[in-house]
């Protein structure tokens, strides 16, 4: 899982309990597993989906589940971003450049202990175990700014870009920090939470989400924030109440939907308007990465195991 000063993508081993009475959780039917040596997220690009964990990255197709190949990264890698005709990752060392066509990494920028990687207003972002967000010129493969956000990281801080803007939610400052990619600079922070809970984010169909995936009793809690003055505008209870601490550590944003992974190991499908639950279904094994990409929900787990579920199982 991706938490306590774990910046770098790591595997650590999690105690998840089976979903509660509440949300009527049902549990769907895997079609695809694929095992990894450690997890580290998912994206999509190049007619394919790609797995990374544990230093291994898999070329999935998505049409039939088939592994069209599989490689070793030298320096690992987590949290990938497709970018041009590239997928970078975050390491321990900084962010790395892959070339699908070549497979093999083709470049590298120093940045220690680089965390949650994105991609927005032509940039790669990335954040430090010291609390800097960094920002990372792809085409020039250098930092062409640094912007001091919070001091050393205890819970692992998330990123997103949209919406005008970047996001870090900070678990550690039970805040979410509006970057201006225009000056880099923070223009605001807007208190999320209370709990001992990792923060997610994400930014799409006009607003922020900001997912507090342990609440008060291991509970979910979705925040929607206006974008333009980052103050709350609704928030939502996401799961039962179970005693937990670690869900997921992706808001994903797909078919007029918001998706979270919670501590009692859900995932939920929220209208795009944060009003209402669609549907709520106990996945096995317990989300870490969550995606939503060519009619299918994949997740993995912190053991790296891998899978998918049709989109349709998640209709209300």
């Amino acid at each position: 899982m991706i938490h306590r000063i774990a910046l770098a993508i790591i595997v650590a081993a999690a105690a998840l309990g089976a979903a509660q009475a509440g949300l009527s959780a049902k549990k769907p039917h895997r079609i695809d597993d694929w095992s990894l040596p450690g997890h580290g997220g998912f994206a999509f690009g190049f007619g394919s989906a790609w797995i990374a964990g544990g230093g291994t990255l898999l070329r999935v197709n998505p049409s039939t589940g088939r592994v069209m190949s599989s490689v070793e990264l030298p320096r690992g890698g987590g949290s990938p971003v497709v970018v041009g005709n590239s997928i970078w990752f975050s390491n321990g060392t900084g962010l790395d450049e892959f070339n699908p066509t070549r497979k093999k990494v083709v470049a590298h920028v120093s940045v220690p202990y680089a965390g949650i990687l994105v991609f927005g207003f032509g940039s790669l972002w990335t954040v430090t175990q010291d609390g800097d967000v960094v920002r990372v010129d792809p085409n020039a493969k250098t930092v062409v700014a640094t912007v001091p956000v919070q001091g050393p990281v205890d819970w692992a801080p998330i990123l997103a870009a949209g919406e005008h803007a970047i996001w870090m939610a900070s678990a550690d400052t039970h805040s979410l920090v509006k970057i201006d990619p225009a000056t880099n600079a923070v223009v605001s922070r807007t208190p999320v939470g209370t709990a001992d809970s990792l923060l997610t984010v994400a930014a799409a169909y006009g607003s922020v989400w900001v997912h507090e995936n342990a609440a008060a009793d291991g509970r979910g809690m979705l925040y929607r924030l206006d974008p333009t003055t980052a103050a709350v505008v609704r928030s939502m209870k996401t799961s039962s109440p179970l005693g937990g601490q670690y869900g997921g550590t992706d808001v994903a944003v797909a078919q007029k939907s918001v998706w979270v992974a919670n501590a009692n190991g859900t995932v939920s499908r929220i209208a795009a308007d944060g009003s209402r639950i669609q549907s709520s279904r106990h996945l096995v094994p317990p989300t870490e990465w969550l995606a939503v990409a060519y009619g299918y929900v994949w997740f993995q787990s912190d053991y790296g195991d891998a899978s998918r579920v049709p989109i349709r199982r998640f209709s209300a």
